[in-house]
C-alpha cells in the first residue's frame, strides 16, 4: 500500500496538483492507496477537498480527526504537544495525531510506502515515533528548491532516519540532495497532468498567455514590457490569476500596464479554469525567476501550444527543446524574450510545429503511464495488499453519556462569570478535569438530583473529559473546547461520532438562496461594527505576520528574486493557484506578498478534465502550509485605486521601525493599509449592512471524522467540474455538513468512511403537488406581516424554482443576455410620464421574442422596458416607451438604502414547519422572504405616485407574480391588473398554479388561446389574443416542402441540459443513422459547443445557426422538454418527443392527448401524425 501525506488537499498551487494527479495516476496503475492530509484547523474539513478531482477510488482521511487507540485519546485532541513555524507557517499535532501516526507505522509493512511531500510530515512522523522501530518505507517528495533555506534543511535533517529517499521534480534539484543522502536514494520523476480536452474557441490576432499568481517571483512585469514592444497591435496578453487588490504586486502590474498604455491590449480576468486559459491561447508565456517545475509547461505541452519560457531553475530544460517546441531566453533578458515572441507571432506555422513538437515530448516524458512506470523502478510493482484506514481507526461505538443529555450555561457572581455544564444521566462521572493545553483544573462537581453539575471559571479554553471509574486511565470527552461564553459538544470528539450528529442534529436540509440587505438594528449593528474593526487590524496584522519570521533572511544578502519559500521550498503553481492568487506566506520580498485574500478558495472553480484549474507553474507555494495563517481569517476587499491614501501608514512606520521590519517590507505594509483605508467606507457599508450570497442548495450530514474528498454524478463527471455538481465540507466543528448545489440523478459522495449515493428526494411533481397542498392546509396565502402584507405569494414562484434546484433535480440558470448594461442617459422619467389607457410591463428581449407584447403596441399605451445587454435600445424621444433605469436609480439612492435596511425580519417558521412537513424534507427558507418583502415595498413605493399620475385604465404585467409590488401599486391607483402570456401554462408551471389564491396577483389573462386559459387556476377571466409571431403562422398554413436536413431536432432547454445531453449521446450511439442537429436556448448559445464537447458530442450532432423556429421546419422530428418550442412544433405538425427530466410533467397533458409522446429512450423516436388538435395550440 502507498500512503500519500499532504498538508492539505485543497490548495490551488501545483503542489496540490500534483499529490491529486499523482494519487489517481498511482490508482490507476493497480497501486492501493490512500491519502492523509495534516494541516489545517479544527477538523480539517475545510481543507479537505481538492480542487482537482481525486479519484473516487482513493480513500482520503484528515489526520485531525482519525481516533487513535479506539478514541481513548479524543478529548486530547484539542491542544497541540507538537508545534512549531516554518518561516510564516505554523505545524501543530495533538497527542492524538501523534497516536495516530504510531499507529499507522504498527499496521504498515516493509511492503508499504510512505510518501511525504513535505519535510514536516517526516518531522510529526519521526516525532510519533519517537525511536520506535519504524516499520514502512518512505519517500521525501520535493517540490522546490531549498537552497537559502535553513529551516528546510533543520527539518530534513531532524527527520533523517524516517526518510529512506528523496524524489524530486525536476533533474536541477536532485545535486542539493547530494551531501545527505546517497546518490541512488535521489531520484527525479516528474509531476502527472491529468489530459484535459479543450475546445477552442475562434479569435482573431494572436494571444499570448501568462497563468501566473501575482508576486514578484512571477515577474509578470517583464511579460508587460516585452508586450509594449510588439509592434503588432493585435497581439494581446492574458494574465491569468486571481485579483487580490491589497496585493501591492499586483497593483505595481497595474500601474505598469496604465503607464504603458495597455489596457487595452492586456487584460487581467482573474480566476480561469483550464479551458478558460488554453482555448483561446496561441504562445504560452512563462517569465518566472524561478519555479520548482511550472505546470503550464506541462499544460502548453499537452495542448500543443508553444511556450516562450525565462531559463529560469527549475523545469524549462526539462519540459521545453529551444528552438524545437520552444524558446528559453536567458532570465531577465527582455530583448531576446521581444525577439522570440516577435518570431512566434509573424509565424502561424511555426508555432503549429513547436506545438506539435511539444505534445510529442508530453507524450514521451511526461503522460501519466510514463511517469507510472518511473515510480515502479522506485517503489516496485502494485502489491497486492490494502489497509482501510477507517477501520484501523475505528472505535466502540459508544460514549457512557448521550450528547443530547449534555446542556450548558454561564452564570455571574458580581464580575464573575462562571461555566455550568449539566448532564442529565444516570452514569458517574468520575475524576472530571478540565485541560486547557498548559493546565489541567479540577472544577466543582456535584450531583442535583439525577443529574451532574460542572463548574469552572470563564476564560480558558478548557477541554472537559471525565473516566467512567475512580482513576481510571481511560478518559472520555464530554465538552469543550470552551471559548469565551461558549461550551460546544463537538461530534468529533466522541467515541460515537456519525451522520447527523451536531448541536442541534444535523438533518438533510434544502436552502434558500441567501444574501442582500441585512436588518439594521441595536441587536445585529454594534457586532458588525466590531468585526469590521477587527477584520481592518487584521489587514495589517497578516502582512507583518508574514514579514516576522523572516526578518533575518531579509537583512541578509539575499540574490535578488530568489525569496524564501514555506515548509517545502518553492513549490510549483497550477493555474487553479494563479487565479486564486495563493502565494507563500513566508515569502519575504515585499513585492511578492498577496493581498489578504490569497489562497482563498474560488467559489466557481472546480477543477476536472477541462475544467481543471490552469497549473500556474509557481513553485514557491507548492507546500502550502500558509493557508492556515495567511489565508484562513484574512479578510478580502474591493479593489481601490493604486495612489489612493489614508492615514495608518504613517503610524505604521514607527511600528515597523521598532520591530526591525526593513524599509522594503515596511513600503508593502504601508500600501496594505493605504488600500485598506481607502476602501474602508464601502466595505464597512458591506460588513454591517450586507450578507454574504449563497445560492439555493442542499445539505446533508457530513461524518464527524471523514469530510468528503471525492465523488462523482450521475453524468459521469467528477463533483466540482465545472457546469457539474459543486460540493463542499460546510457546516462547522459542531454541526458538519455537506453542501451540494447542481443538476443530478444522482450524486456519490466519498469520504474515508463511506460511498454515499444522494437521489433528490422527490420528482418534480411530486413536490409541486405537496408544495400546493402545503398553501391549501396551512393557509399560507393568508399569513401577513405586523402590517398587512401578504408574505407568501411575493417569492413562492421563485422558491419552487429554488427548492427544485436545491434537490438536484434542475441546475442554475445561466443568464440569457450575459452582462445586463442598465445605463440611460436621455431625458425619459417614469415619475414624468404621460398619461396612458395601458401600462405594459415589459422584459428583457431574447430573439424574437417581442411577439409576446406586440398585439398591445399602440398610441394609448405605455410601454415599460427592463434593460438588455446593449442598455435601452428600444427607448427614444418619439415613441411611448419608457426605461426602467429611474426605479433601479431610486433604489441606489442612500435613503432608499436606509429603507431597506429597516424592512424588518420576516418570521419564516410557519412558512418552513408547513412545507417541511409536506415534502419530508427539512426547508430553510433563509434570506428569501425578507428579499422578496423588501422588493416589495420598493416597487409599491416607487410605482405607486407613478400610476397616480400615469391614471391607466389598466396595467399589465408579465408575469404579475414576479412583480407583486407593481401589481399592488397599480391596485391602489384603481387601475385593473392584468397578466400576459409569456410562457407555457400547465398544472406544474409554478407562475400560473397555485394551491390559492394570490392576493397581489392579475385578475386577468391575456392568453394566446383557450387551449393555455384552461390550464390556470388564478384569473377571474381570461381573454384571448393570438401571437404576432408571423413567421410562425406562415410555416403552419404553407408547410415547406424542402427535403429535410436533419432527422432529429433537440431542443434545448436551460437547468436540464446535462440531461438532455445524456440522452443525445444515447441517441446518436444507438441510431448512428440519424442525422441530429441541437437548437440552444438564448442563455446556451456560447456555451453549446464546449458542453457538446465534453459530453464527446461535438463530430456528431450539428448546432443549430438559425433561430429555434426554422431549425424545428428543416427537421423530420423535434425532441425536447417543457419548453414553448415543443407547443411550436406540434403546431407545425412535427412530431414531437418529450424526454422525461424533471419539469417534463408540465407536457402531460398533452402527452396524454397524443400531441406529444414520450420518448424513453432512442428508438422510441418514429415519426407519426401529429392529431388535429394542434390547431388549438395558437388559435
Amino acid at each position: 500500500m502507498i500512503l500519500i501525506c499532504v498538508n492539505e488537499l485543497s490548495g490551488p498551487t501545483g503542489y496540490h496538483k500534483s499529490v491529486v494527479e499523482t494519487a489517481n495516476a498511482l490508482h490507476r496503475g493497480g497501486y492501493p492507496l490512500a491519502v492523509l492530509s495534516f494541516l489545517g484547523a479544527g477538523d480539517g474539513a475545510e481543507l479537505a477537498m481538492p480542487r482537482w478531482p481525486l479519484d473516487p477510488g482513493v480513500p482520503a482521511y484528515a489526520l485531525q480527526t482519525l481516533p487513535a487507540e479506539g478514541g481513548r485519546l479524543l478529548a486530547a485532541n484539542v491542544h497541540p504537544v507538537l508545534a512549531g513555524r516554518v518561516y510564516a507557517t505554523p505545524y501543530a499535532f495533538t497527542a492524538d495525531q501523534l497516536a495516530a501516526l504510531r499507529q499507522l507505522n504498527e499496521e504498515l509493512t516493509a511492503e508499504d510506502t510512505v510518501i511525504f511531500t513535505t519535510p514536516v510530515q517526516a518531522l510529526a512522523f519521526q516525532r510519533a515515533l519517537a525511536g520506535q522501530e519504524r516499520r514502512p518505507r518512505t519517500l521525501l517528495q520535493v517540490h522546490g528548491d531549498y537552497r537559502h533555506h535553513d529551516e528546510l534543511w533543520a527539518l530534513v535533517d531532524e527527520a533523517r532516519e524516517v526518510i529512506d529517499r528523496v524524489q524530486t521534480v525536476a533533474e536541477g534539484l536532485n545535486e542539493q540532495f547530494a551531501s545527505r543522502f546517497d546518490a541512488a536514494d535521489v531520484v527525479c520523476i516528474p509531476n502527472i497532468h491529468h489530459p484535459a480536452q479543450v475546445v477552442r474557441k475562434p479569435r482573431t490576432g494572436v494571444e499570448i498567455v501568462l497563468p501566473a499568481s501575482f508576486q514578484h517571483r512571477k515577474n509578470q512585469l517583464d511579460a508587460i514590457r516585452a508586450l509594449s514592444r510588439l509592434e503588432d497591435d493585435s497581439v494581446r496578453l492574458t494574465l491569468w490569476g486571481n485579483i487580490s487588490p491589497l496585493n501591492p504586486y499586483f497593483i505595481a502590474v497595474n500601474e505598469l500596464i496604465d503607464s504603458l498604455g495597455l489596457r487595452d491590449r492586456v487584460s487581467i480576468p482573474g480566476f480561469g479554469t483550464e479551458q478558460d486559459v488554453y482555448s483561446s491561447a496561441d504562445i504560452v508565456l512563462m517569465t518566472s525567476l524561478s519555479e520548482g517545475f511550472g505546470y503550464p509547461l506541462l499544460e502548453a505541452a499537452y495542448h500543443r501550444l508553444p511556450t516562450v519560457t525565462y531559463d529560469y531553475e527549475f523545469g524549462p530544460r526539462d519540459a521545453v527543446e529551444d528552438g524545437s517546441s520552444g524558446f528559453i531566453v536567458p532570465v531577465g533578458d527582455v530583448d531576446a524574450l521581444v525577439a522570440r515572441l516577435d518570431e512566434l507571432v509573424a509565424d502561424a506555422q511555426l508555432r503549429e510545429r513547436f506545438g506539435r513538437r511539444a505534445r510529442e515530448i508530453f507524450d514521451e516524458r511526461f503522460s501519466a503511464e510514463a511517469v507510472v512506470a518511473k515510480y515502479g523502478a522506485v517503489i516496485g510493482p502494485p502489491p497486492g495488499r490494502s489497509l482501510d484506514l477507517s477501520a484501523v481507526f475505528s472505535t466502540d461505538g459508544e460514549e457512557p453519556v448521550p450528547a443530547g443529555a449534555i446542556s450548558h450555561r454561564v452564570t455571574r457572581s458580581g464580575l464573575r462569570r462562571t461555566h455550568q455544564v449539566t448532564v442529565r444521566s444516570a452514569t458517574a462521572l468520575h475524576d472530571v478535569q478540565v485541560d486547557d493545553g498548559e493546565r489541567i483544573l479540577r472544577p466543582a462537581v456535584r450531583r442535583v438530583g439525577g443529574a451532574t453539575v460542572i463548574e469552572f471559571p470563564v476564560g480558558s479554553r478548557g477541554v472537559v473529559s471525565f473516566s467512567t471509574i475512580p482513576g481510571g486511565t481511560d478518559r472520555h470527552y464530554l465538552a469543550g473546547p470552551a471559548n469565551g461564553g461558549t461550551l460546544p459538544v463537538l461530534p468529533r470528539l466522541r467515541r460515537d461520532a456519525d451522520y447527523g450528529d451536531g448541536t442541534p442534529p444535523v438533518a438533510d436540509t434544502l436552502l434558500a438562496s441567501r444574501g442582500g440587505a441585512k436588518h439594521v438594528s441595536w441587536r445585529t449593528t454594534p457586532s458588525d461594527l466590531a468585526e469590521f474593526g477587527a477584520q481592518g487590524v487584521d489587514a495589517v496584522t497578516w502582512k507583518l505576520r508574514q514579514l516576522m519570521p523572516s526578518l533575518p533572511t531579509l537583512r541578509g544578502a539575499k540574490p535578488s528574486g530568489d525569496e524564501t519559500p514555506p515548509a517545502d521550498g518553492a513549490p510549483e503553481r497550477t493555474a487553479q493557484e494563479a487565479e486564486t492568487g495563493s502565494t507563500s506566506a513566508s515569502e519575504p520580498s515585499a513585492e511578492a506578498q498577496p493581498g489578504p485574500d490569497a489562497g482563498a478558495p474560488s467559489t466557481e472553480v472546480p477543477p476536472a478534465a477541462a475544467d481543471a484549474p490552469a497549473a500556474l507553474s509557481d513553485p514557491d507555494a507548492q507546500a502550502d502550509l500558509s493557508t492556515p495563517d495567511a489565508s484562513a481569517g484574512a479578510p478580502s476587499a474591493p479593489s481601490a485605486p493604486a495612489g489612493s491614501s489614508g492615514g495608518a501608514a504613517g503610524a505604521l512606520g514607527g511600528l515597523g521601525r521598532a520591530v526591525g521590519l526593513p524599509v522594503q517590507a515596511m513600503g508593502s505594509v504601508g500600501r496594505v493599509a493605504r488600500t485598506y483605508a481607502s476602501t474602508a467606507a464601502s466595505m464597512l457599508v458591506k460588513a454591517v449592512a450586507v450578507t454574504e450570497p449563497a445560492p439555493t442548495h442542499r445539505e446533508i450530514p457530513r461524518h464527524p471524522w471523514f469530510p468528503v474528498t471525492g465523488g462523482v454524478d450521475s453524468f459521469g463527471a467528477p463533483i466540482n467540474s465545472g457546469g457539474g455538481v459543486q460540493v463542499t465540507n460546510a457546516g462547522t466543528e459542531k454541526r458538519p455538513t455537506v453542501r451540494i448545489q447542481g443538476e443530478y440523478d444522482w450524486l456519490e459522495l466519498r469520504d474515508g468512511a463511506s460511498r454515499r449515493r444522494i437521489t433528490p428526494p422527490w420528482s418534480y411533481g411530486e413536490m409541486f403537488e405537496r408544495f400546493c397542498a402545503a398553501e391549501r392546509e396551512h393557509g399560507l396565502f393568508d399569513i401577513t406581516t405586523a402590517d398587512g402584507v401578504h408574505l407568501w405569494e411575493l417569492g413562492r414562484s421563485a422558491l419552487v424554482i429554488q427548492l427544485a434546484e436545491a434537490a438536484g433535480l434542475w441546475g442554475p440558470l445561466a443568464a440569457a443576455q450575459g452582462t445586463v448594461q442598465d445605463v440611460y442617459t436621455g431625458g425619459k422619467r417614469l415619475t414624468t410620464a404621460p398619461s396612458a389607457d395601458t401600462v405594459v410591463f415589459d422584459y428583457v428581449r431574447r430573439g424574437q421574442s417581442g411577439y409576446r407584447t406586440a398585439p398591445f403596441v399602440n398610441d394609448r399605451t405605455l410601454f415599460v422596458v427592463q434593460p438588455g445587454a446593449d442598455g435601452y435600445p428600444d427607448v427614444d424621444e418619439t415613441n411611448m416607451v419608457y426605461p426602467f433605469a429611474e426605479f433601479t436609480q431610486w433604489k441606489k439612492d442612500w435613503r432608499q438604502r436606509w429603507s431597506h435596511l429597516r424592512v424588518p425580519e420576516v418570521d419564516a417558521r410557519p412558512f418552513e414547519a408547513a412545507l417541511t412537513q409536506a415534502l419530508g424534507i427539512r426547508i430553510d427558507l433563509g434570506d428569501h422572504l425578507r428579499n422578496r418583502l423588501a422588493k416589495f415595498l420598493a416597487e409599491r413605493e416607487f410605482f405607486t405616485p407613478v400610476f397616480e399620475r400615469v391614471q391607466p385604465e389598466e396595467v399589465l404585467i408579465a408575469s404579475s407574480h414576479w412583480w407583486a409590488g407593481i401589481g399592488a401599486a397599480a391596485a391602489r391607483s384603481g387601475a385593473r391588473v392584468s397578466d400576459i402570456q409569456y410562457a407555457l401554462t400547465s398544472h406544474y408551471a409554478p407562475s400560473f398554479w397555485f394551491g390559492q389564491k394570490p392576493h397581489y396577483g392579475a385578475t386577468r389573462f391575456y392568453a394566446w388561446s383557450d387551449f393555455w386559459a384552461e390550464r390556470t387556476n388564478v384569473y377571474d377571466e381570461h381573454v384571448v389574443v393570438p401571437r404576432q409571431q408571423p413567421e410562425l403562422t406562415a410555416a403552419i398554413e404553407a408547410p415547406s416542402t424542402e427535403e429535410k436536413r436533419w432527422d432529429v431536432c433537440v431542443i434545448s432547454q436551460p437547468r436540464v441540459l446535462r440531461r438532455i445531453l445524456t440522452f443525445v449521446q444515447e441517441l446518436v450511439a444507438e441510431r448512428p443513422e440519424l442525422r441530429v442537429v441541437i437548437a440552444p436556448h438564448p442563455a446556451q448559445r456560447e456555451i453549446i459547443g464546449q458542453e457538446l464537447a465534453a459530453s464527446g458530442l461535438e463530430e456528431s450532432v450539428d448546432i443549430a445557426e438559425e433561430d429555434t423556429l426554422t431549425t424545428i421546419t428543416r427537421s423530420v422530428m423535434a425532441v425536447g422538454t417543457f419548453s414553448t418550442s415543443l407547443w411550436e412544433s406540434a403546431a407545425l405538425g412535427c412530431p414531437t418527443y418529450v424526454i422525461e427530466v424533471p419539469g417534463f410533467e408540465e407536457t402531460l397533458q398533452d402527452v396524454e392527448s397524443g400531441l406529444f409522446r414520450l420518448a424513453r429512450t432512442p428508438h422510441d423516436l418514429v415519426p407519426y401524425e401529429v392529431p388535429a388538435s394542434r390547431h388549438d395550440i395558437f388559435g
